[in-house]
């Protein structure tokens, strides 16, 4: 059977079957696929919850066959690149010629069907970045697409400047773009510690990231803060330091004077507060905010920040800030 895709119409839910043998969907016309579509891996070990609350809010509903093994579902996604893996093992071939696909199609921009020796899967696009998971009810199987910030109040993005052949500022034997990594690592397992995933880095490791990517990522997940991290520079003296920002607006300013009182108070360094400044990125409506984490012209300050107690100090203090100040659960 050859691979087929289908583009969604603008209604509001799957009208009729999604798969026909004619090859067409009632809601769109079969589009060419652009990209030759490297299916993800999907293996038998999607984890499946029992049971769903409201059928009716799910994306999309999948009816099973009475020969699917539920326990040999897989189930894979990428939801930065906006793909939706699901393979149901079935030896009824046209179970989906028949069987109506449902739901309410929220965040699903297109849907490829395929069968091959004995699964049927379905690869879907997704609009923006979503929390996906599966979930069974008797022979239904329902896909729910959830943003992180309707899972956790609020998505706060981080971007350690620099990475890979940038460095950044270095002294001391110390490299702006390793602080400034380590300290976003550590936020990250602050927030995970405390069960919050609405935080995200542009970057995890030692690689430079283009703004494509950054733009891209602001797109999908519509952070309620996007922060960058780097170091200060005094070409004049040694001595200068302490913690700073500067902010795109007179809102990102009030959490950035936060996110500087709170790293002096965890870590003993100099408040130096935030400053205005409306060249700060270039999003709008996102809180943009360039934290300077000391002066690394200053050695005792550049190898400060550059120890692995500090990161998890300031990265707890950063990490409580954030969450407070765009803490919106609930007012979506």
């Amino acid at each position: 059977m050859p691979l087929m895709i289908f583009m969604f119409a603008n209604s509001s839910a799957f009208a009729g079957n999604m798969v026909r043998v004619e090859g067409r969907n009632p809601d769109g016309d079969i589009v060419a696929m652009e990209d030759g579509g490297e299916l993800l891996e999907a293996d038998g070990n999607a984890v499946i919850v029992e049971g769903i609350d409201d059928p009716g809010s799910a994306s999309l509903c999948i009816p099973l066959s009475d020969d699917t093994d539920v326990n040999q579902i897989g189930f894979a996604d990428d939801p930065v690149k906006g793909r939706i893996d699901i393979a149901i093992p079935t030896e009824v071939k046209n179970f989906y010629y028949k069987n109506e696909l449902t739901g309410t199609r929220k965040g699903i921009t297109g849907l490829v069907y395929d069968y091959k020796n004995n699964v049927a899967r379905f690869v879907l696009s997704t609009d923006k970045y979503y929390i996906s998971a599966l979930h069974l009810s008797g022979d239904q199987l329902y896909l729910t697409l959830k943003t992180p910030k309707e899972v956790y109040g609020h998505v706060c993005i981080l971007d350690p400047a620099h990475g890979g052949e940038d460095t950044g500022s270095m002294a001391y034997g110390v490299s702006e773009k390793d602080v400034a990594l380590e300290l976003a690592k550590s936020v990250i397992q602050s927030a995970e510690a405390d069960g919050d995933g609405g935080f995200f880095t542009v970057r995890d490791e030692d690689k430079e990231v283009t703004d494509a990517y950054k733009q891209h990522l602001v797109s999908i997940l519509e952070p309620d803060v996007y922060i960058t991290f780097e170091m200060s520079a005094d070409e004049n003296t040694r001595t200068t330091n302490g913690v700073s920002a500067a902010a795109k607006d007179s809102e990102a300013k009030k959490i950035a004077d936060d996110l500087t009182a709170a790293i002096s108070a965890a870590t003993g360094q100099a408040n130096l507060g935030a400053a205005l400044d409306s060249s700060v990125g270039g999003e709008k409506e996102v809180r943009n905010i360039v934290l300077y984490l000391g002066y690394i012209t200053n050695k005792k300050e550049a190898l400060l920040v550059n120890d692995a107690a500090y990161d998890a100090t300031a990265g707890k203090a950063i990490h409580e800030v954030l969450s407070v100040n765009t803490d919106n659960k609930g007012n979506e």
